[in-house]
């Protein structure tokens, strides 16, 4: 119970740390030149920059969904290391043939 809970904590943050540090940039640029009442200059290299930032959450929250998906994990396992999935399956195939 208390491992389910801390491993859905720990997605959460995860989740939510993405989401603030993808987003903060685009709101301080905006907030920076909108309260200087446009009198700062601020380049459109980072305007570009803190909007990209902030799409590239849509990006970053699958890849985080899928990190802490177990079945994901087993699957990618299975894909990009046979060799060690089927050491697995013949360790556990001795292990139960021997009893």
């Amino acid at each position: 119970m208390i491992s389910e809970m801390s491993f859905f904590v720990q997605m959460t943050l995860s989740i939510i740390g993405a989401f603030i540090g993808c987003w903060t940039p685009y709101f301080v640029v905006h907030l920076i030149h909108i309260w200087s009442e446009y009198k700062y200059f601020i380049p459109d290299s980072v305007y570009a920059f803190a909007e990209t930032l902030a799409l590239f959450n849509s990006a970053i929250n699958p890849i985080l969904y899928g990190c802490f998906n177990v079945h994901l994990k087993r699957g990618l396992i299975e894909v990009c290391c046979p060799l060690r999935v089927r050491q697995q399956v013949l360790l556990l195939m001795y292990v139960f043939n021997d009893k």
